[in-house]
C-alpha cells in the first residue's frame, strides 16, 4: 500500500507534513492536520511528531500516526457539522424574520387601499389596485386569510357593478341629478290649476 492511499484513508482532508533531517541521518516528522471549521482553537493543537531513522518511519510512520489522525478527524468533521448548521439555523431564521416583515409590510398596503374603498363603484375603480395588493400579500403568505377575504370582496363587489346595483356612489347620484328653482314648480302648479278650472266651466 502507498504513501498517499494510507493518508486518505485516515479520515483526514487537510493535512500539512513538514520533515526535518538531522545531520546524523535521524529523520524528525511533524503531522498537522487542519480544519475549515472557524473555532481557532482547532488551529492551535500541536502537530504529531515522530523522529527516527528513515528505515524506522518507514515501517511505522502510518501504523503511529493514524489511529490519532482518524480521531482527529471525526472530531473536525463533527464541529464543521455543528458549525454549518449552526450557520444554516442563522440563515433560515433570518429568512423567516425577513418573510415576516415582508409579510406584515404587504398587509398593511393592503389595509391601506381597502380603506379607501366606500362603494362597488370604488371596488370598480380601484380594481387593479386591490389585485396587486391581494398578489403581494400572497406571495409571503399563501394561506393568508385577509388576501383570500379581499379577493372574495373584490369579485363581490365587481358583480354589483355589473348587475348595476351601486353603479354610482351617493355623491355622485346627488350630482347627476337637476336641482328645479322652487320659483319654476310653483308656476307650473299655478297654471296647471287654471287649465283644470277653464275645463270645468266650459262643460257647465
Amino acid at each position: 500500500m502507498n504513501f498517499f492511499t494510507q493518508l486518505i484513508e485516515t479520515g483526514i482532508k487537510d493535512v500539512t507534513i513538514e520533515i526535518k533531517v538531522a545531520d546524523d541521518g535521524r529523520v524528525t516528522v511533524l503531522t498537522s492536520p487542519k480544519t475549515i471549521a472557524k473555532d481557532k482553537g482547532l488551529n492551535t493543537m500541536k502537530p504529531l511528531l515522530l523522529t527516527g531513522t528513515t528505515e524506522e518511519l518507514d515501517c511505522g510512520y502510518f501504523q503511529a500516526i493514524t489511529k490519532p489522525l482518524k480521531k482527529t478527524s471525526a472530531f473536525f468533521n463533527n464541529v464543521e457539522n455543528y458549525e454549518a448548521n449552526l450557520e444554516s439555523s442563522k440563515k433560515e431564521t433570518a429568512e423567516a424574520k425577513s418573510a415576516k416583515e415582508n409579510e406584515k409590510n404587504a398587509q398593511s398596503g393592503l389595509v391601506k387601499v381597502l380603506e379607501k374603498l366606500k362603494t362597488p363603484a370604488d371596488w370598480s375603480k380601484k380594481r387593479d389596485a386591490v389585485k396587486q395588493a391581494i398578489e403581494d400579500l400572497l406571495e409571503f403568505n399563501p394561506d393568508s386569510s385577509a388576501a383570500k377575504k379581499a379577493k372574495k370582496d373584490l369579485e363581490i363587489n365587481l358583480a354589483k357593478v355589473q348587475m348595476g346595483d351601486g353603479l354610482f356612489s351617493e355623491n355622485e347620484i346627488e350630482e347627476s341629478v337637476e336641482e328645479i328653482p322652487t320659483e319654476e314648480l310653483a308656476d307650473d302648479s299655478a297654471q296647471m290649476f287654471d287649465e283644470v278650472e277653464e275645463d270645468q266651466e266650459e262643460e257647465e
